[in-house]
């Protein structure tokens, strides 16, 4: 019995024995098999920036060749530097092209000052002044304390003095509120900025009161910035009562709906609309922009300097019908017309070695009659860079900041931005604008009305 309990007992020892080698042997792969790992990651690691630095050196190079803006190099400043070279042929050392046309007689002097010499010799006699035009601008706090009378009428009320139109209901000038209007619409001032500079001024302002001119009781605004005849839940509730109830169904209503509005109301069915080939735009005469059509042969990367050589030369021809269609368009002519057509055939019917390129140049043909309705109706821009240029600030201030905190915050956004670009295309100072809204003078009229007058002058 005991030699059979000590068997067992070894069996058992040399067992646990095995199955520890086992495990050292594992620990040990383990081991190797880490720092196997650990040498392939700090590998692939510098490879990583090995291929993140030519990415970046392919990407350079690929702006060089097709002509692309680089990172702008920024010189040193040489304002402390006498350029003698570029003014010695100036008059009195002025730099070259500082001569300018006068505009003093566009400018209103508010005050005049009479500066007298001193120290004249005997015998000096006067020739009058010298003028010397300084141009400046006041900016100081101007609180006002209106007193309103109050009389007793004899059955016991009161009369009360009115406030000025432009005061009622407001503690803050017309000025002053016109002022943060323009600062943060025209000028993109956010509003914790703009708080902070009121306040530096000593304006006894919070921000929730800066918000609320902001934002508030501007429905005036909202109806000339739109010029509605019902309002959108009007025209909604109506969608629903005849059965449109899906907001993709109520979009193409809404969409049909204005376009109905715009003929009925003399909107000339031969209008030409430019457009960067966005679907939804492809309405009555369809013109397209060729800086966007452009863009898709800017956008092709040769595998080898042949095909780069060839999206070069699409480029080149591309731009030589560009330049072709502006001359024409200052003046016509039958001539011009057949060769800018054949060149164009020429161009778009052209099979290079490049497929992709073929490809594009297959579309632009597609597009042969929206890109050269210019030839048949010369007025119309080649570009649409006027409406993309109108939505750039829009399009930069959602970028920047997301979206606004409130609908009625959207709504003054739009509003705001909409009036701003209508007041510079009519010749309205925007500031003046505002300042005759806000003081209910209505002085300025209608911007609709001005449109109006301005395209039937046209």
């Amino acid at each position: 019995m005991e030699t059979s309990s000590s068997t067992h007992s070894n069996l058992e020892i040399q067992d646990l024995r095995a199955q520890n080698d086992l495990l050292g042997n594992l620990i040990n792969e383990l081991r190797q098999s880490v720092k196997k790992l650990a040498k392939q990651n700090e590998a692939l690691r510098h490879t990583v920036e090995r291929q993140a630095k030519e990415i970046e050196q392919l990407k350079s190079e690929i702006r060089r060749l097709k002509k692309l803006k680089q990172k702008p190099k920024i010189s040193p400043s040489k304002m402390n530097k006498d350029d003698k070279q570029s003014n010695k042929d100036s008059p009195e050392g002025k730099r070259a092209g500082s001569y300018k046309k006068s505009k003093r007689h566009l400018i209103n002097t508010h005050q005049k000052e009479i500066l007298k010499v001193e120290n004249l010799p005997q015998g000096a006699k006067f020739k009058g002044y010298q003028e010397y035009l300084v141009q400046g601008l006041e900016i100081q706090v101007k609180n006002t304390l209106f007193k309103l009378e109050r009389w007793q009428l004899p059955d016991g009320t009161y009369k009360v003095a009115e406030l000025p139109e432009g005061i009622k209901g407001h503690h803050f000038s017309v000025e002053l509120r016109a002022y943060i209007l323009h600062q943060h619409h025209h000028q993109g001032v956010r509003q914790p900025l703009l708080l902070s500079q009121l306040r530096e001024w000593g304006i006894d302002i919070s921000s929730g009161q800066l918000n609320r001119i902001l934002t508030e009781d501007k429905e005036d605004f909202h109806k000339e910035g739109t010029e509605v005849f019902a309002t959108p839940a009007a025209w909604l509730a109506h969608l629903k009562a005849v059965g449109i109830t899906s907001e993709h169904n109520q979009r193409i209503a809404t969409e049909g709906a204005m376009i109905g509005s715009l003929l009925h109301h003399g909107f000339p069915m031969d209008r030409v609309i430019l457009s960067d080939d966005a679907g939804q735009f492809n309405l009555f005469n369809h013109a397209l922009c060729w800086i966007h059509s452009e863009r898709k042969i800017i956008e092709l990367i040769g595998n080898n300097e042949s095909q780069n050589q060839v999206i070069q030369d699409a480029r080149t021809s591309f731009w030589r019908i560009y330049k072709a269609l502006k001359l024409y368009k200052k003046e016509p002519s039958i001539e011009a017309k057949k060769q800018i057509e054949k060149d164009f055939d020429d161009f778009v019917d052209k099979q290079t070695e490049y497929i992709t390129l073929n490809l594009v140049l297959k579309r632009i043909k597609k597009n042969k009659k929206e890109l050269l309705l210019v030839l048949a109706r010369p007025e119309i821009p080649l570009h649409n860079n006027l409406s993309e240029g109108d939505i750039r600030e829009y399009v930069k201030k959602r970028k920047i900041s997301g979206s606004t905190r409130s609908e009625e915050g959207r709504r003054c956004r739009d509003t705001f931005a909409s009036l701003k670009k209508t007041c510079k295309k009519l010749g309205v100072r925007f500031w003046d604008y505002l300042v005759d809204r806000l003081s209910k003078e209505n002085a300025i009229s209608s911007l609709n009305i001005l449109m109006t007058e301005k395209v039937a002058t046209t």
